[in-house]
C-alpha cells in the first residue's frame, strides 16, 4: 500500500477467545456480516473451528478492527495504547462486564481510534449506532 491511508468497504472484528480451562486465548477474525444474527452465527462457527488452536490464527485479514472484552471488570475509563510509531489507524473497541441498575443493563464500552482518521463526530456517530443496535434487538 506505500504508506496511504486505505478506506475498506467493511471492517471485522479480530478478537481473543479466552479459555477458562488453561487461562490462555486463540486471536482470530469473524468475517463482517451486515446481519447482526448472521454474524453471530459465523462468530459461533469460527469458535467452534478454532477451540483448540492456542493462537493467532493464520491468514488474517488486514481489513480488521481490534476488540477486547473485560467480563471481570466494571470500569469507568479503559485506554489502550498501540506502540507501531503511530501507523495503527483502526479502532479499538472495548466492553466490560455488565450488571443490572435500577432495572436496566449497563455495559461501560469505549473506544480508542488515531486522531488522524476520526474525531468526535466519529465516535458519536458510532456510540449512537450502538444504541441503536442494542434498542433493535432488546
Amino acid at each position: 500500500n506505500k504508506g496511504n491511508l486505505i478506506k475498506w468497504d467493511y471492517i471485522s472484528p479480530s478478537y481473543a477467545e479466552f479459555h477458562k480451562e488453561d487461562e490462555n486465548f486463540t486471536k482470530m477474525v469473524t468475517d463482517f456480516s451486515d446481519s447482526i444474527f448472521e454474524f453471530h452465527e459465523r462468530f459461533m462457527l469460527d469458535r467452534e473451528k478454532h477451540k483448540m488452536e492456542r493462537a493467532f490464527v493464520a491468514n488474517q485479514p488486514l481489513n480488521f478492527f481490534d476488540v477486547s472484552c473485560l467480563p471481570w471488570v466494571k470500569y469507568n475509563h479503559f485506554d489502550v495504547h498501540v506502540f507501531d510509531e503511530g501507523k495503527f489507524l483502526a479502532p479499538v473497541i472495548t466492553w466490560g462486564k455488565y450488571e443490572l441498575e435500577r432495572e436496566r443493563y449497563i455495559m461501560p464500552v469505549t473506544m480508542n481510534i488515531h486522531h488522524a482518521v476520526a474525531d468526535g463526530f466519529h465516535l458519536s456517530r458510532f456510540f449512537n449506532e450502538v444504541q441503536e443496535l442494542i434498542n433493535s434487538i432488546s
